[in-house]
């Protein structure tokens, strides 16, 4: 899940410009690691800083045109 969420984030980043998001795929593997290691404090500052650059691009991705997505748009449209 964090693999796909660091793709998403970087692929996005080409399309919005948000600084830091194309780092989310490093920062998410970092959180991993500190995780696994049991940092807890990196753990913490990690998943604020990737949950913040999220709730941008979640923000962001609202915000624009439904006919600006690619795909099949009848699948999104009520």
């Amino acid at each position: 899940m964090l693999l796909v969420i660091g793709g998403l984030s970087y692929k996005e980043y080409f399309c919005f410009r948000v600084f830091g998001l194309n780092f989310q795929p490093l920062l998410v593997a970092v959180l991993w690691i500190a995780f696994a290691l049991e940092w807890s404090l990196l753990v913490q500052i990690l998943s604020l800083v990737c949950g913040l650059l999220l709730l941008v691009l979640s923000i962001q991705k609202w915000r624009m045109p439904l006919h600006f997505d690619i795909g099949d748009k009848s699948k999104y449209q009520i």
